[in-house]
């Protein structure tokens, strides 16, 4: 009984997360790592760089609202998968 209480909020969390995701994040992630530089050749091997998009311009890339975008990309941030700079998001390349 008690790990019904204890567990059953951290899975519902879990799925509302997943389902953000699967809905709505996945197509922001995918527009953003297709904003990235050709990779070049570095002295230190192949390398490419993501390119910084406003809010607007995913909006419109994604045909989503700028209202929906903002929290996708705060939920990404949150994983790890982006970075802002000054309004700017970008995708984190590993």
């Amino acid at each position: 009984m008690l790990a019904a209480i204890y567990y059953g909020p951290r899975e519902m969390l879990e799925a509302w997360d997943w389902y953000m995701d699967w809905l709505f994040d996945h197509k922001v992630g995918e527009f953003l790592e297709a904003s990235t530089t050709q990779e070049m050749l570095t002295q230190h091997g192949p390398r490419k760089w993501a390119i910084e998009k406003s809010i607007s311009e995913i909006s419109r890339a994604t045909t989503m609202s700028e209202k929906r975008v903002s929290k996708c990309l705060l939920r990404l941030k949150r994983k790890g998968s982006v970075s802002n700079d000054g309004g700017k998001w970008k995708i984190v390349l590993r």
